[in-house]
């Protein structure tokens, strides 16, 4: 999966809550290189699939529609986009 792909994956599931460019829950600010080095990717892998706070399970061992793989290429996009 292309960071393209990711991008697009964001969009469609994660971008109406955390917002385009994923700043706009303090608590879970995706755009922020700080917040994605101080959680790391293999955590913020875990939480998107398995679900965090008010955000439920992304995976589809979680009754989401993402694959581990979709959800892979999301934070990778995530990590390289996040000023």
């Amino acid at each position: 999966i292309t960071p393209v792909q990711g991008k697009a994956l964001y969009e469609k599931s994660c971008g109406a809550c955390h917002g385009n460019n994923g700043s706009q829950l303090p608590t879970a600010n995706l755009g922020s290189a700080d917040f994605i080095r101080q959680r790391g990717i293999p955590e913020l892998i875990r939480a998107t699939a398995e679900g965090k706070g008010g955000m439920p399970g992304l995976s589809k061992e979680n009754g989401g529609a993402l694959s581990n793989q979709e959800i892979e290429a999301i934070i990778k996009y995530l990590g390289e986009g996040a000023k």
